[in-house]
């Protein structure tokens, strides 16, 4: 754990250092950004985007990693990290009608992917066949729910600076930022089950569903400040997306042939 720790924070604190300063001074020259923000929403919008930023990098690696085991080259790898950490984004500034999309505007998101892809790509698999490190370790799986957090968040307040958006719309936005990434990767990967559609994994795509509803409520019925909302829904979905690592519990579902036949077997053993 502390190994894969180590990793982490060497290739999204050296992506975050290198492009951070840039990142910042381009908030900076946005015309109406911080300057009319209150401390407390400065505060939130600030760590929203260094989030963005730094699970951005998360997001790549995990998605570089399992391109390369998959048996990709390193543009494969490219590719599928970059359409990882972007697709969602993309997608709902395309429907939104934010055009250049986001990572046009500011391309410091493909540079990130660019070199957590490249650090993947050298540096795991030494460390991996040296010292045993695993990709599966509860950091990797931390970071994972602070981005998810971070994503939906921004996503849901994107769509609310919409005039005249409804407020579930807002929740798809937050939703699709948050998930459509992952649900691209799966594809690429060719993995069998999207691990936001099935439920034979852990639960996922209900957190930032259930995190942008109650951003979405709390501002258009209960007329909370933006930042206390933001700051609600965040802590809401990264803490339930951590609580449901090792749950059992599932959304409701039918049972696929192999949960059936496990099922069948089970009973037969405790009969027997």
């Amino acid at each position: 754990l502390a190994s894969v720790q180590v990793f982490l924070l060497m290739t999204c604190g050296f992506v975050t250092v290198t492009f951070g300063a840039k990142s910042g001074r381009h908030l900076m020259e946005e015309g109406d950004s911080n300057d009319d923000m209150l401390p407390l929403e400065s505060i939130v919008s600030t760590l929203l985007n260094a989030l963005d930023l730094l699970c951005t990098a998360v997001f790549a690696f995990s998605a570089a990693l399992m391109a390369g085991k998959k048996g990709m080259d390193l543009l494969g790898m490219m590719v599928v990290s970059t359409v990882t950490s972007t697709a969602g984004g993309t997608i709902r500034d395309a429907i939104l009608g934010f055009t250049p999309v986001f990572w046009i505007q500011r391309p410091i998101y493909l540079l990130i992917c660019l070199v957590v892809t490249i650090a993947t790509y050298v540096l795991w698999p030494k460390l991996e066949n040296r010292y045993g490190w695993k990709d599966s370790a509860k950091i990797v799986c931390i970071a994972d729910s602070l981005g998810l957090g971070a994503f939906a968040v921004l996503g849901t307040q994107k769509a609310a600076e919409v005039n005249g958006l409804d407020p579930c719309i807002w929740i798809v936005s937050g939703l699709m930022s948050a998930t459509f990434g992952g649900i691209a990767r799966d594809v690429l990967c060719q993995e069998p089950a999207p691990r936001a559609l099935y439920p034979q994994r852990t639960m996922y795509a209900i957190h930032p569903l259930l995190g942008s509803a109650v951003y979405a409520g709390l501002i258009s019925k209960l007329h909370v400040q933006k930042d206390k909302a933001a700051i609600i829904s965040f802590v809401l979905i990264s803490t339930t997306r951590v609580l449901s690592f090792n749950s059992p519990l599932r959304l409701p579902h039918w049972k696929s042939e192999s949960e059936k036949k496990a099922h069948a077997t089970h009973k037969h053993e405790n009969l027997t």
